[in-house]
């Protein structure tokens, strides 16, 4: 593992130890403040994103219909940090004053709707900010917003609407409380001032969601109405559903319920908590490239499959020059390779793969098979094959075989970390798991 990137995880395991639990020295109380209505699809991950950072959560529900009462019910809760309150509420207003009689002994109030999710690194930025600017009133921070699934962002007019007051000091600010749900002001009616960080942003899945419940969405938007701003009353058939199947022209007027903004590709990574969200998955079947390598032609559905003879092993980085894969599959390829040369060529894997993706190695379990082949649970005849390859060809020779050890240190050395292996075919071979993650700034 790359010392830098040790170091940040001994560094966030220590904060999380005595910093964060005020051993060492003292840690804002920080109370997470959300208020939920049928926000089944991305809460939990929102909650978990800020889970270490904060020592309360507060969700305000009113009356959910969907799932996310029984996701906030399900929910690990290890520290006893959730309050939850679930009842009829008039509006968003009344919603957010709730949570606002129940910050007391809080440094700070931070301001999170369900569908924001924080990533570490950002997570980094907003911890320094705290201790730095203590004199500070509030934060404002920036969003990345997607649109329709994980592969698309907004852009354009969209990204114009920054600056809601999300990170309140209430050592500075005193009591909170809304008039209006977007704006908190201190309980004597004063603006709060604030700061815009527009280097710290969050995830903004907002326009991630079924066509049913953005119909909900808007048609509460057009309702409302927004002071200064003439709004599309036909924003949902003529934009939302018509860009699916015209996205060009529905771009052409623009994407906002206000008119103008446009789409672009999301180019970055999203946050660790939302990998294992179902939307995730379908974004890197539909979007991310994954090819597999293999010795001899094999094919696996959803995937590039290439197939390499040994003169040509060492032109893939050739042949991924424009877009980078996101997962390499490496089958029954690194047994084929000398010694000598497996370094170079596992520098070349390196350096083509996508920033946050996965290496996947399929190999022969060296330790295993001699195991078995000395207490005779394997044959002769069976023991040369997968030791030394089948010898039907000229390319089926293995050149040599690892054990977990060597090929742990061989993918540390070359840059990859969060290893792991997996045992298959009765342990005879291995699949080891490495994920390549960006230098950290």
């Amino acid at each position: 593992m790359p010392i830098q990137e040790l170091f940040q995880k001994n560094w966030e395991e220590f904060k999380r130890r005595w910093i964060r639990t005020g051993k060492v020295c003292h840690y804002p109380k920080i109370a997470a403040c959300y208020i939920t209505k049928d926000s089944e699809e991305f809460i939990e991950y929102s909650i978990k994103s800020i889970y270490d950072m904060v020592s309360k959560i507060i969700i305000i529900d009113n009356c959910s219909k969907d799932k996310t009462l029984e996701i906030l019910q399900k929910m690990k809760d290890p520290q006893n940090k959730v309050i939850f309150i679930s009842r009829e509420f008039k509006d968003k207003t009344e919603q957010r004053n709730v949570y606002c009689e129940m910050l007391d002994n809080m440094d700070y109030a931070w301001i999170i709707d369900s569908d924001e999710v924080w990533d570490s690194d950002n997570l980094r930025k907003i911890e320094s900010l705290i201790f730095a600017n203590p004199e500070v009133p509030s934060f404002c921070f920036n969003f990345i917003d997607f649109w329709k699934d994980f592969a698309h962002v907004s852009k354009g007019i969209w990204e114009t609407f920054t600056g809601r007051k999300s990170l309140i000091n209430l050592n500075l600010a005193g009591k909170i409380k809304y008039n209006i749900h977007t704006s908190p002001i201190t309980i004597d009616d004063k603006e709060i001032p604030a700061v815009f960080c527009k280097d710290i942003k969050f995830f903004h899945y907002s326009y991630v969601r079924s066509d049913e419940r953005i119909k909900d969405k808007i048609d509460y938007y057009i309702k409302t109405g927004t002071p200064g701003f003439k709004q599309q009353g036909d924003w949902y058939t003529n934009v939302w559903l018509k860009w699916d199947t015209d996205k060009e022209e529905v771009e052409k007027k623009g994407t906002h319920l206000f008119g103008g903004g446009t789409t672009k590709l999301f180019t970055g990574e999203h946050p660790e908590v939302m990998r294992i969200h179902p939307r995730y998955m379908e974004y890197l079947d539909k979007y991310k490239l994954k090819i597999n390598l293999s010795v001899f032609p094999i094919q696996h559905n959803n995937f590039q499959n290439i197939t390499f003879k040994n003169d040509n092993l060492f032109e893939i980085n050739k042949i991924f020059c424009e877009k980078k894969p996101y997962i390499i599959f490496i089958e029954d390829v690194l047994e084929h390779i000398s010694y000598n040369m497996v370094g170079e060529f596992m520098v070349k894997i390196y350096d083509i793969l996508e920033i946050g993706g996965e290496i996947v190695i399929q190999t022969p379990n060296m330790i295993e098979i001699l195991k078995k082949y000395l207490s005779n649970e394997i044959p002769y005849v069976d023991f040369v094959k997968v030791m030394y390859g089948g010898q039907t060809d000229i390319i089926d020779f293995h050149a040599c075989i690892y054990d977990s050890e060597a090929i742990k240190a061989l993918l540390n050395d070359v840059g990859f970390s969060d290893i792991n292996i997996e045992y298959k075919d009765n342990d005879l071979n291995m699949l080891i798991i490495g994920k390549k993650y960006r230098e950290l700034k």
